[in-house]
């Protein structure tokens, strides 16, 4: 991760938090997100802004092996992150009823996207999160006893 604080002139490679560095306001509130093809830039209160490529973000967490529900799937959302809509795509292996949900950081439930049953495939459902503040949401999916949740990334 790199810091600046002088417009974009310098930038500081941070290997870790240091609350004893002057650099570092803990704690520190981010006032703005933005994505570029290759960096996330957070812009905190005062005066600077950190970049982390995007590289070293983790979007989504695979399944472990010898998994208890095979065929069962969440996909990660495409595009991630999005400005208004994203697609969440899910497979089930056989009839079942399948509940998705979407929540906020704290943990409050936000929207169901679906609750119903359905047959043997693979669906995609439309999330539209024009009405919501930017940040990070997580995604939910109960089939059965398979559970997954996926973190995606709201931008304005």
């Amino acid at each position: 991760m790199t810091k600046t604080g002088d417009n974009g002139a310098n930038w500081i490679t941070i290997s870790h938090f240091n609350i004893f560095d002057p650099w570092v306001k803990i704690p520190f509130t981010i006032h703005g997100l933005v994505v570029d093809n290759t960096y996330l830039y957070a812009g905190d209160r005062k005066t600077s802004v950190w970049r982390r490529p995007l590289s070293e973000l983790i979007t989504s967490v695979p399944l472990p092996s010898g998994d208890d529900n095979p065929g069962y799937t969440l996909e990660q959302n495409f595009p991630n992150p999005f400005h208004t809509s994203t697609k969440i795509r899910f497979s089930v292996p056989c009839r079942t009823h399948v509940v998705l949900k979407v929540f906020d950081q704290s943990g409050r439930e936000v929207t169901v996207l679906v609750n119903k049953d359905f047959t043997p495939g693979t669906y995609e459902e439309s999330f539209d999160g024009k009405h919501l503040s930017k940040g990070i949401y997580y995604y939910q999916m109960h089939a059965g006893k398979f559970i997954q949740t996926r973190k995606f990334v709201l931008l304005r």
